[in-house]
């Protein structure tokens, strides 16, 4: 057997005995980590493609093998992509890429972004639902989590890009809850996935703009701002905080903990505000003294 031939017939660089699957992904490892050393820690995206007529079942014993050397050191995989991606001409072999990941490269896996956004919507369902008991109905957590929910169930195990994923989102708010708080949140995510549709890289900036377009997205169906406690008063501080630490050159990492700081600020300032908007508003100083 050859290791390193091209896919169009050009010389490989070693010739050896016939190795197994599992031999062969020792060899071939050995060689892309020595032109790429990993440090412990590092998360990669790893690659196994046949080449047209490797048996599917070969392919996945030759990554479990990767798998196995690659967690030994410190090395995590974050996505794994096995089978026939990129063959020549029903020729029998296996081909290994791996991809190092940044901060930038993995949030372009948009249904792992939103299937964690579903587990902590989900997990505070009770939460959110005796939030709203103390002046609204009571069943925000249920409908947000049934949503969400709905949207984990449609999205697992797609490769979505973050527009696809936020698409979803949007769909089974829009679609699968009642009240106003599926379109209100609905064209939140519809805002944002425009945003980023045509995104290769998700840096600050282009978080921002994302985080513009979805609260300009709900802007055109709601007149709520800051100090009628509800979204608002969470939501455009939080943007406003995040804006303020990029044009001040935060990292991207930094401007998020200012973001959250000025969320969890907005959230606590609705506890001695009187509603001005949506149900509550009718109970006019009694729903002073709770959170929205």
């Amino acid at each position: 057997m050859e290791i390193g031939i091209g896919h169009h017939g050009e010389p490989g660089i070693e010739v050896s005995p016939i190795q197994s699957a599992s031999a062969m992904a020792g060899t071939m490892l050995d060689f892309v980590l020595n032109d790429m050393p990993l440090a412990k820690g590092q998360e990669v995206v790893v690659l196994v493609s046949g080449l047209g007529a490797t048996p599917v079942m070969e392919l996945y014993i030759y990554y479990a093998e990767i798998e196995k050397r690659l967690t030994a050191q410190g090395v995590k995989v974050h996505r794994r992509y096995v089978g026939n991606y990129f063959t020549s001409l029903e020729m029998m072999g296996v081909t290994l890429t791996l991809m190092k990941l940044d901060d930038e490269l993995r949030t372009l896996h948009g249904n792992e972004i939103v299937a964690g956004l579903v587990r902590v919507i989900v997990s505070n369902r009770e939460y959110l639902s005796e939030i709203d008991g103390a002046i609204g109905d009571g069943d925000h957590g249920i409908n947000m989590a049934k949503g969400f929910a709905m949207c984990g169930e449609a999205i697992k195990g797609q490769p979505l890009t973050l527009a696809q994923a936020f698409d979803a989102v949007s769909d089974a708010l829009m679609e699968g809850i009642g009240g106003s708080m599926g379109p209100l949140y609905g064209s939140l995510f519809m805002g944002m996935a425009d945003s980023v549709r045509d995104q290769t890289v998700l840096d600050k900036r282009a978080f921002l703009a994302m985080l513009q377009q979805g609260l300009s997205e709900l802007q055109d169906i709601s007149s709520a701002g800051v100090g009628d406690k509800c979204l608002m008063d969470t939501l455009i501080p939080a943007i406003a905080r995040f804006e303020q630490a990029v044009q001040q050159g935060e990292s991207f990492s930094a401007a998020l903990a200012q973001m959250k700081l000025a969320a969890m600020a907005g959230r606590d300032s609705t506890r001695d505000l009187v509603a001005k908007i949506g149900r509550a508003s009718r109970l006019g100083e009694r729903s002073r003294g709770v959170l929205d």
